[in-house]
C-alpha cells in the first residue's frame, strides 16, 4: 500500500515538528520542515486516490471536507506551495477556510554561564555559549478569526487521518 508510505513521511515530519523536543535547531529548517508537514499531510489524499492497492469507501475529497483540519492543511498547503490561496471562490471544488500563518513566538533558552557583573555593566561583550536551544511556536488564523496552535493542528490532522484510513480504506488482496 503506497498511501501508507505517504503517511509515514507526515508522521516523520511531525516528528521533526515535535513540542517535546528540547530543541527545534535552525529556525528556518524548522519552517522547513512545519510547511513540509502540511504539504505532506494534505497531500495524502493523492495518495490514497491514486493507489490501486486499495479500495475507497466513498470519495476521498468529499470525506475529507468532514475534518475542519484537513482543510486548514490544505490552505497552510496551498498558501506554501504557491504564495497565495488558489481557489478562494465558495463554490471551487475545493472548501477553504482562508487560513494562513498569523504570528510565531520564538524561545530562546541560553545555558546557564559564569558571567560577571561588571563585565555585563562594563558593556563588555559577554560570550554566549553553545548549549542555546531555541523552541518556535507558530500560529495559524482562519477567515473567521479563529486562531490555531499549529502542532495542535498538526495533531488533529494526523488523527483526522488516522480515523478517515480506519473507516474508508479497504485493502485489496
Amino acid at each position: 500500500m503506497a498511501y501508507k508510505e505517504q503517511f509515514d513521511r507526515v508522521k516523520r515530519y511531525y516528528k521533526r515538528i515535535d513540542p517535546e523536543k528540547k530543541d527545534h535547531g535552525n529556525q528556518l529548517d524548522y519552517e522547513d520542515n512545519l510547511w513540509s508537514f502540511f504539504q505532506n499531510a494534505y497531500h495524502l489524499k493523492d495518495w490514497i486516490k491514486n493507489d490501486d492497492t486499495i479500495r475507497i469507501n466513498g470519495d476521498i475529497e468529499d470525506i475529507k471536507k468532514g475534518y475542519p483540519c484537513l482543510v486548514i492543511c490544505g490552505d497552510i498547503a496551498n498558501r506554501t506551495k504557491h504564495l497565495k490561496l488558489h481557489c478562494e471562490k465558495e463554490d471551487a471544488p475545493h472548501p477553504r477556510q482562508g487560513a494562513k500563518l498569523s504570528g510565531k513566538d520564538v524561545n530562546v533558552c541560553l545555558p546557564p554561564a559564569n558571567y560577571k557583573i561588571n563585565d555585563i555593566l562594563r558593556n563588555k561583550p559577554v560570550p554566549i555559549s553553545k548549549g542555546s536551544t531555541a523552541i518556535y511556536n507558530y500560529r495559524i488564523i482562519d477567515s473567521s478569526g479563529e486562531e490555531y496552535n499549529a502542532i495542535n493542528l498538526a495533531e488533529q490532522i494526523i488523527e483526522a487521518w488516522t480515523r478517515i484510513i480506519e473507516l474508508h480504506i479497504i485493502e485489496e488482496s
